[in-house]
């Protein structure tokens, strides 16, 4: 089933305090109902028709160090480099804002700005029916051009926001001449289900094609807290989030990592952590400013004019632009671009600390920022007048960085090294420390192809491959590398654990309303299993809604709305493994008014007496009601199919009242009170009479169907 991808863009008000408007982008499950069913549902805050609620270029070039740095007597803004940006439908007012937004920024036109359908074609898309994806186009293309105005730019918009596409995309722009980066402000969650085509697509579209110059991708990685795909492929540079505040003249007040922020019921912040799809491969690499908002010129959306925009989609371009004027100095130097699996991110672990800015506090939904690389801000932010030169002459005989003039030994191979299993999901790799190494990089052989499935730090010895299948074989290389070379283990093999149960999807789901806000599902149970666990699509992803015991077959979910559209899957899982049921839906019931039943009453000797009503339509039964002098008493309750009841118990010469209520899950309607009255006796009979009535006042009646 193809997948949608969303792009990652929040849009912000800007407000230079903690106390900041946010909005931001729910990123889509894959646990899809259709390729197309879903669109991005960010929200762009407008600014009255003034850039002065967002960042500026002039203050982010002056905060992350671009405004102080040239090659030479040449200004180091990306010239003769292609930044291609990957985004879905079509903005066909982007020349004119660009154009706009550069007469306001004081921004030079870039050399070449081109826009081309996924596959090279003059024909462009249809834009999206949400009118969502035409402000993360305008933000992508406003800021790459603003850090690296010397570049071409070439807009590659695929038809939709599907996998199919996006990637039809991707593939059309590494295969073009003069393109050196590659930006992706867009993904979708990181989850086992997809690691199989994920890896694919990793291994076949985010790599340099054979004979093409070196292409670095760039994506964004998310902004719900999670890692995303594709900036946890291990052949991506990933941009997590910060909250930057800045003076007007772009001087750094603080930086943090990107605080969690609720709206609209959800939560944003940046995506980082460790890969279920990718082994050993953690998220974000490196950090850019994602809470505060970046001025933004869209005229195609609901706002028309000045929004300010964040999120990690902000970061991503940017980045983006910062490896084109890198690569700019390398093509000075007479080198190549770089190559991003086996150089850019190699570079990125192996540059000085001072290169970028620590992020060591502040927390994001799920990851806190810390001294050295962290799970919130990877490596942390870029010093661009620091770290530009280092990649720019990364692997040139100067050893990169921005000493220069010393020429550093390659790193000996790592020794001893070895693989064995831990457990069904789990191989441990240890080794011996090479000599004279930057850090070492791990790769696994993936049908044929060497992909980096981790990045370790100098002196480490050993390290643990998880998420693995039970009883399965793997392949693995390590090396050793440094700024002048690398050096290569020998390829071990080990294979998981296999004394495994393998669970099967759970049959036979179905789903029944038994009143028009809660439905029962219900499933058949699955060897092996240690429990369930039930989804439910909730605001455009898969929610868990219940959690159960592997010997549950049953849950009700309640708090459903009368006539929605449900849908529900349901999960089997142990230690091990896991599998999913479809989705099957469900179209609750409306709430069905009943009309009150009209009640007929008559005595039928001085002791009983019947009642008779007319049926009520939709009624599930008939509760009948007697008043004893202060109020009513329920006597008890009747099938829907039943109209009529005989009485007994009543006492003679007296007049009784009663009523009869239809009612079903939602609603009740009662009757008017109907009265007996019943023939008087003899007085020594009605002396008995009244001594029963006090002593069995309230439950002297009964009927007889």
């Amino acid at each position: 089933m193809s997948r949608t991808f969303f792009r990652q863009v929040t849009a912000v008000s800007l407000k230079r305090s903690s106390g900041r408007a946010l909005y931001a982008e729910e990123l889509e499950s894959r646990h899809l109902l259709s390729a197309t069913g879903f669109t991005p549902t960010y929200i762009e805050t407008p600014l009255a028709g003034s850039t002065g609620s967002g960042y500026t270029p002039a203050q982010i070039r002056a905060a992350y160090g671009f405004n102080n740095l040239s090659f030479g007597g040449t200004a180091a803004d990306g010239s003769g480099q292609t930044i291609a940006i990957i985004d879905a439908y079509n903005d066909p007012n982007i020349a004119s804002d660009l154009a706009a937004f550069d007469k306001a920024m004081g921004i030079a036109a870039p050399p070449s700005f081109k826009v081309v359908n996924q596959n090279g074609g003059s024909t462009l898309p249809g834009t999206d029916p949400s009118q969502g994806w035409e402000g993360e186009i305008a933000l992508d293309v406003e800021w790459a051009h603003a850090i690296a105005p010397g570049a071409n730019i070439v807009l590659v918009e695929a038809n939709d926001a599907s996998d199919t596409n996006l990637f039809a995309a991707v593939n059309y722009a590494r295969q073009q001449a003069g393109v050196s980066v590659i930006s992706m402000s867009w993904g979708s969650d990181d989850n086992l289900a997809n690691r199989s085509l994920d890896q694919s697509l990793s291994t076949q579209y985010l790599v340099t094609p054979s004979g093409h110059q070196g292409i670095t991708f760039v994506a964004s990685s998310g902004d719900d807290g999670h890692p995303n795909f594709p900036a946890e492929s291990p052949n991506v540079l990933a941009v997590g989030g910060t909250d930057l505040y800045l003076t007007s003249s772009g001087a750094i007040t603080s930086e943090t990592a990107w605080t969690p922020t609720t709206s609209g019921g959800q939560t944003w912040s940046g995506g980082g952590g460790v890969s279920q799809e990718f082994a050993g491969r953690k998220v974000p690499d490196v950090a850019y400013n994602a809470g505060i908002g970046m001025a933004v010129y869209d005229t195609f959306g609901p706002n028309h004019g000045w929004v300010s925009i964040g999120g990690t989609s902000a970061g991503a371009p940017q980045w983006a632009a910062l490896v084109a004027i890198a690569d700019q100095g390398r093509a000075l130097s007479g080198l190549g671009t770089l190559n991003g699996a086996s150089q850019t991110l190699a570079a990125i672990y192996a540059a000085p600390s001072a290169d970028f800015h620590d992020i060591t506090s502040g927390s994001t939904q799920f990851q806190a920022a810390g001294t050295g690389y962290d799970l919130a801000t990877g490596r942390g932010t870029p010093l661009a007048n620091l770290l530009i030169p280092y990649l720019a002459s990364y692997g040139s005989s100067t050893g990169g960085g921005t000493s220069g003039g010393t020429t550093t030994a390659a790193p000996t191979a790592p020794g001893s090294f070895t693989a064995s299993a831990l457990s069904t999901t789990q191989i441990s790799l240890s080794w011996a420390s090479s000599t004279g190494e930057t850090g070492y990089h791990l790769y696994e052989n993936q049908n044929g192809t060497a992909v980096l499935v981790g990045t370790y730090a100098a002196g480490a010895t050993s390290a643990t491959i998880t998420g693995l299948a039970a009883g399965s074989t793997h392949s693995f290389q390590l090396v050793a590398y440094n700024s002048s070379g690398t050096a290569a283990t020998n390829w071990v093999q080990a294979t998981t654990q296999s004394n495994v149960v393998t669970v099967t999807a759970p049959t036979n789901f179905t789903i029944t309303a038994t009143s028009t806000t809660t439905a029962r599902l219900s499933w058949s149970t699955v060897a092996g299993a240690s429990g369930y666990r039930v989804y439910e699509w909730i605001n455009g992803q898969a929610v868990q809604v219940a959690s159960l015991g592997a010997g549950t077959s049953t849950t009700t979910i309640s708090g459903l709305k009368a006539g929605s559209l449900d849908y529900f899957y349901v999960n089997a899982y142990n230690a091990t493994s896991s599998a999913s049921t479809a989705w099957v839906s469900i179209i609750m019931p409306n709430t069905v008014a009943l009309t009150a039943p009209s009640v007929v009453a008559s005595a039928t000797s001085s002791t009983t007496g019947t009642l008779s009503w007319t049926a009520s339509a939709g009624a599930s039964g008939y509760q009948i009601y007697y008043w004893n002098g202060y109020q009513s008493v329920l006597l008890g309750s009747v099938g829907a199919s039943t109209t009529s009841v005989s009485l007994s118990g009543l006492s003679a010469g007296t007049t009784s009242y009663f009523a009869v209520v239809a009612y079903n899950s939602t609603t009740t309607a009662a009757s008017k009170w109907a009265s007996i009255t019943t023939s008087a006796v003899n007085s020594a009979r009605l002396a008995d009479i009244a001594f029963a009535q006090s002593v069995t006042e309230v439950h002297r009646y009964s009927w007889l169907l």
